[in-house]
């Protein structure tokens, strides 16, 4: 193999050998430095012009790699951030020895037990927004336990004495008083005291001021009057479809086998729409429309609304008003809410009631199927005049179904109805009001 670094490979040699013997310290000092090709390459110069190799200068023409940045060896990497052994990953949080995973149960830490059956229910509905909606929903089904309780007694108070049977069963001014005391012994008492305890840690206050102006007002209590008449004839064709597969009312039953009496005079005429219109329009929109929708608006209107209608419709406990009570309910409490009175709830409930015992009346006086036609007529001219006033309300009123949402913050929707609802005392006074409807009904 040639040597390609000796003096024959350039033509030039001879006079290159005399020209560097001028300075004998310079020629040796080159020899020296002349190695073969496998020693250091590039005819003994340094590699990259004249630069040392790497081990005595930075690379790169002379400049630290990266701008001025020592090597990797002497810089931490990603920008100036120290080694993932000196800094805890994902952003600022220690590393998965030193925190504890899952919610503060640290890897090792003793098993920590779940609270009592009793210590969870007790918070549940505790929870300090929903603690107004627990005390509502007690105060309520206290009175609605109350209510069944009391005239579980007076009626049999009535039936073990021989004299107040025969009274209640001949005298219809009795029965009036009776009915009447009755109303207030179990509605008015019950939902009286709900209402002193709810005020007192609520400061509940009941909309007992005129209808708003401008409220529409007119037009919602004749279309809650139509409202009213579309749920008789729905629990109408309802109990006759029963009624067709065997299953009857006793309650319904009763009812149809009642005669109408006709008042004998201005004092029992003026005697039965007490008992029969004004009595119950006072008490139970007291008792519903207030009490018990009030404290629920915090939590929607939407929810006060229907959750009252509910227990309205409960409260009955038959199939021939449960069905009628909510569908009125619902109409009767969103008229309350919207014209911002319980006074519209109260008309609505007393015309309702005082039609139906004029239209009984006039039924009674009219001959043959006479009485039976003005009755229909009457129903579906009220249904009529009812969706009428409806569209003229809707025409006025374009965001009537935009009511006011919940002032309490929650992440479960369902949290308010799971309150109300499964609250003991309401599932007591549920359960008692499904025992009056299974025992009302016969097969």
């Amino acid at each position: 193999m040639t040597d390609w670094n000796s003096d024959s490979v350039n033509s030039y040699g001879e006079n290159e050998n005399k020209n560097t013997e001028i300075n004998t310290g310079e020629a040796s000092s080159e020899k020296k430095g002349e190695t073969s090709h496998g020693d250091n390459g590039c005819g003994g110069q340094p590699p990259y012009g004249g630069q040392p190799p790497y081990g005595n200068q930075p690379p790169y023409g002379g400049q630290p790699p990266y701008g001025g940045q020592p090597p990797y060896g002497n810089q931490p990497p990603y920008g100036g951030q120290p080694p993932y052994g000196n800094q805890p990953p994902y952003g600022n949080q220690p590393p998965y020895g030193n925190q504890p995973p899952y919610g503060g149960y640290p890897y090792g830490a003793p098993y920590r037990k779940k609270p009592p059956l009793s210590k969870r229910i007790t918070e549940f509905f505790t929870d300090k927004r929903v603690l107004p909606l627990s005390i509502a929903s007690i105060a309520a089904a206290a009175a609605i336990i109350l209510f069944h309780v009391m005239s579980e007694v007076l009626s049999l108070i009535v039936r073990s004495s021989r004299v107040l049977w025969t009274l209640y069963n001949e005298s219809d001014m009795f029965m009036m008083v009776f009915g009447m005391l009755y109303t207030l012994l179990c509605v008015g008492v019950p939902f009286l005291l709900a209402y002193i305890f709810l005020n007192r840690v609520q400061g509940l206050e009941l909309p007992l001021s005129a209808p708003a102006k401008k409220s529409g007002a007119g037009y919602l209590v004749l279309a809650s009057l139509g409202i009213c008449y579309v749920g008789n004839l729905l629990v109408s064709y309802f109990m006759s479809f029963m009624s067709s597969i065997g299953i009857t009312s006793a309650s319904y039953d009763y009812a149809l086998s009642q005669d109408t009496v006709l008042p004998g005079n201005a004092f029992e005429v003026i005697c039965n729409i007490v008992y029969v219109a004004v009595f119950p329009a006072i008490f139970e929109e007291f008792a519903f429309r207030g009490v018990v929708m009030q404290p629920l608006r915090r939590y929607g209107d939407r929810f006060a609304i229907v959750a009252s209608a509910v227990l309205f419709g409960l409260v009955h406990g038959n199939f021939i008003q449960m069905p009628f009570a909510i569908l009125a309910g619902v109409a009767i409490g969103y008229s309350t809410i919207v014209t911002g009175s319980m006074w519209t709830g109260i008309i609505i409930h007393f015309l309702n009631n005082f039609l139906s015992v004029v239209i009984s009346w006039v039924s009674e006086l009219l001959p043959g199927y006479s009485g039976i036609v003005f009755t229909a007529i009457f129903t579906y001219g009220t249904i009529l005049i009812g969706i009428a006033s409806l569209v003229a309300y809707a025409m006025r009123n374009p965001d009537m179904l935009r009511l006011y949402p919940s002032k309490v913050k929650h992440e479960k929707k369902g949290q308010f109805v799971k309150v109300y609802f499964l609250m003991p005392a309401m599932l007591v006074a549920v359960i008692l009001v499904v025992r009056n409807i299974v025992v009302d009904m016969v097969m």
